[in-house]
This record gives structure tokens, sequence and C-alpha cells, in this order.
């Protein structure tokens, strides 16, 4: 009974012609008086699980999920360009590298102020989100090598925190996860 009241409540709102669009507060100040949430955006693409690299990349074989990155990338950073108060959190290059090296030069000009800025963050860095029960640590080491020689090359940082949010459910996060961050600098892990 209770669902179906929220529902028709919701609604009844949609279709008030009178109600006025909420506006919220984005600016990254506290308010001590108010419960604070902290919401991250951040990207996890896969580079091969229902569909090829290609596929998900150019938005192909809709059919089998609806995913295109190269749209989901142009239309971040337009979003990050449009308001300065916005964050967003990239984590796998494999999918960047291709999308950076088709962009113009200013595009890719407007990505580094995004990143210096704050508002772009690369985190973990690695050139896939690594699955942590079938993948060996050599592999989980290679493939966070190579994603953050890019971000080094091109941005002249490696980040400091090691983003893992592909645990293999209901198995949970693996320990070698942990130990391929900490070796690889990472000042904290943020398992998801």
């Amino acid at each position: 009974m209770q669902c179906v009241l929220l529902l028709l409540l919701c609604c009844a709102g949609a279709v008030n012609s009178k109600a006025q669009p909420i506006h919220y507060n984005t600016t990254s100040k506290r308010d001590p008086s108010k419960l604070n949430i902290h919401l991250v955006p951040h990207t996890h693409d896969d580079s091969g699980w229902l569909k090829t690299f290609e596929q998900y990349y150019w938005g192909t074989r809709q059919d089998v999920q609806m995913a295109g990155v190269q749209y989901v990338l142009s239309t971040v950073v337009q979003a990050l360009l449009d308001n300065a108060d916005r964050k967003f959190s990239y984590a796998e290059m494999s999918f960047f590298t291709r999308w950076w090296h088709l962009q113009t030069p200013r595009v890719q000009q407007q990505v580094r102020h995004l990143e210096a800025s704050g508002q772009l963050d690369g985190v973990n860095g690695g050139f896939v989100q690594h699955d942590e029960a079938a993948a060996h640590y050599a592999a989980m080491i290679d493939q966070t090598t190579r994603g953050r020689r890019f971000l080094n090359s091109m941005f002249g940082f490696v980040p400091k925190v090691a983003w893992q949010i592909d645990p293999v459910w209901p198995l949970g996060h693996a320990g070698s996860a942990a130990v391929s961050s900490s070796r690889l600098r990472g000042a904290a892990l943020w398992p998801c």
C-alpha cells in the first residue's frame, strides 16, 4: 500500500503544471546543519564483458547492451566545462586513451585543464577495471602500469587512490588487489 501511495504522489507531482524546477546547491561547501551526501560520478566501463572493446567504445550492438563509451566521455567533458562545480572520476584508461587520441588539440587542452583543476580525475589508472577472482596479480600490475604510464605521460600524474569497483559478487575483494595497489604506490584502496 505504501508503494502505491508513493507512486501516486510521484505521478501527481509529475503532472502538476505549477511545479517549479528544483535547484540544487552543487558547490563543495558543507552545511553542518544538514546531512551531507557525497555522490561520486564515475565510470565502470567493461572493456570486454558482454561486447567487444570496439562495440563498447563505438556503441554498436545496442541489442546486447546499451553502451557507447565515446559518448559518455564526450558528454562528461562538456558537462564539466559547463559547470566548474562538477567533478567526475574516470577509471578505465583503455577507453580513455582511444578517445583521447581521436580528439582535437583544443579538446585535449580542455581536458588537461579539467584534470589540473581537479574536475576530472583518473582514479586507479588501470588500463581496465580488472576482475579480482580470475585475474593473476602479475596481470593486475601490468594493466595498471600501462594505464598509469599513459596518465603520467599525458598529464604528469599518477593516481594516489586505487579504485576497485569490480569485485566478483558474492566473493568480495581479493587480497591480491590490495597488495598490487599498495605496491603500485596507491595511497588508498577504495573498494566499492
